[in-house]
């Protein structure tokens, strides 16, 4: 059974997160972009810089853009889709929580 999430925006995948690891109050995942989510890796490289700067106003301002932009995980086998969630990719890793 394939567990984990689709990353999309509108009827665009931007990824698959694959393979959950749950950590609380996060989510680890592998992160497999397709070749849409490059319109999105800028916003993305930013979130993490400020991030790991401790740039925490910028970061929580960043993050009301990030919002949004529409961004939805949608459960590769069943359940519901969440709208409302903190993401974070790193290379290959993405983090969640809801």
């Amino acid at each position: 059974m394939d567990e984990g999430w689709k990353l999309r925006v509108g009827d665009t995948v931007l990824a698959e997160l694959r393979n959950p690891s749950p950590d609380q109050p996060w989510i680890f995942c592998d992160f497999v972009p397709s070749a849409a989510f490059e319109s999105y890796t800028a916003l993305f490289e930013h979130d993490l810089m400020l991030l790991n700067s401790d740039r925490m106003d910028e970061w929580f301002a960043h993050d009301e853009v990030m919002s949004t932009v529409g961004f939805v995980l949608e459960p590769l086998t069943e359940g519901s889709a969440i709208t409302e969630f903190v993401l974070h990719i790193d290379g290959n890793t993405a983090w969640f929580r809801y």
